[in-house]
């Protein structure tokens, strides 16, 4: 308090006046640390502190989130938003009140939102059995760019495992198994979990083209399939003919040797090709031919008149004696 008082008065009773002054004391306010957060947690420990004569202060958000109490509640939670995940950081504001004469005192706290990391392996594959390598090409996005590869299996990686886009070699027990799967894991990622996405490789047996042929006397070649695990079947002929029969036969124009090519391929596409070499036969027809005459002694040589030539299907053989009565007669190439 401050006193005022008149001197010099004379005979008057001195007078006097008081000022109070009170002096409020300026607020202490505190947010608590920066924090930095992943943006897969979705909320926030608030635990605000603030020394006044109100004890009273109030939380604001420069982001989009809210808070779970009233915004005067000290000690709150923060509901982390998309928007605040898409911008990287929300800063949060803890302002005192009932300051009377005194300015308003702030604390910043500064969220910094890591981003999710997001690891892409690539697609399944079904590849065959003659495959001895497979391409990946692996991606890791959000807060790190770094993972390395895992294989259940035996096989090897080109390059190092932790190269993203590398070669996975198979081994004989990779292919024998017939499954197997690859992982991509991120690395590097600080106080966030780890990601990973895994890829399944299935080995298709490949299918064994083969095939045998037979050749009758009049060019056509008959063609057997004796392939193993085929489901559909591609000829290639050399007189320039193609079928997708799987038992085709095929006439040639001419006696010889035909190079010929069966494409055979499975359900699951793999494929196996053969090339062979086939014999097309005919039989040349000689001009008909009758004896005029024969022995029938039983000696062994020409005891027997036939039609000779051919080959014929039939014939209409009759013979006749001197009168003209017919004595023999047969519809038979080979009869006599």
């Amino acid at each position: 308090e401050l006193v005022l008082t008149a001197n010099n008065t004379g005979l008057c009773v001195p007078g006097n006046d008081t000022l109070r002054i009170d002096i409020n004391t300026l607020a202490l306010v505190n947010a608590g640390a920066d924090q930095t957060i992943c943006a897969a947690e979705t909320a926030v420990t608030l635990i605000g502190n603030v020394t006044s004569a109100s004890g009273s202060a109030s939380w604001n958000a420069s982001g989009t989130g809210s808070f779970a109490n009233a915004t005067t509640t000290l000690n709150n939670t923060y509901n982390i938003s998309a928007s605040d995940i898409s911008t990287g950081s929300v800063t949060l504001t803890l302002s005192s009140n009932g300051n009377g004469a005194c300015p308003v005192v702030s604390d910043e706290l500064v969220i910094t939102i890591i981003p999710t990391t997001v690891v892409n392996a690539g697609p399944d594959r079904v590849i065959c059995g003659d495959q001895s390598e497979i391409e990946l090409s692996g991606i890791i996005t959000g807060s790190v760019s770094t993972g390395i590869w895992n294989t259940t299996g035996t096989g090897a990686f080109a390059f190092s495992a932790d190269e993203l886009v590398n070669t996975y070699i198979l081994s004989a027990s990779d292919l024998a198994v017939g499954t197997i799967e690859l992982t991509l894991t991120s690395t590097n990622n600080q106080q966030c979990p780890e990601a990973s996405d895994a890829i399944t490789i299935i080995v298709e047996a490949v299918p064994t083209a083969a095939f045998s042929s037979l050749s009758d006397d009049e060019l056509n070649v008959v063609f057997t399939d004796e392939s193993v695990g085929a489901a559909s079947w591609s000829w290639s002929f050399e007189n320039g003919a193609t079928s997708s029969s799987q038992n085709p036969t095929v006439t040639f124009p001419s006696e010889g040797q035909y190079c010929v090519t069966l494409v055979v391929t499975n359900t699951a596409g793999c494929s196996d090709t053969i090339v062979s070499v086939i014999q097309a036969l005919s039989k040349a027809i000689e001009p008909i031919a009758v004896p005029t005459g024969f022995s029938p002694n039983g000696d062994g040589g020409n005891d027997v008149l036939h039609v000779l030539g051919g080959p014929f299907e039939s014939v209409d053989f009759k013979i006749f004696n001197g009168w003209g009565n017919m004595i023999f007669s047969t519809s038979d190439p080979k009869g006599g």
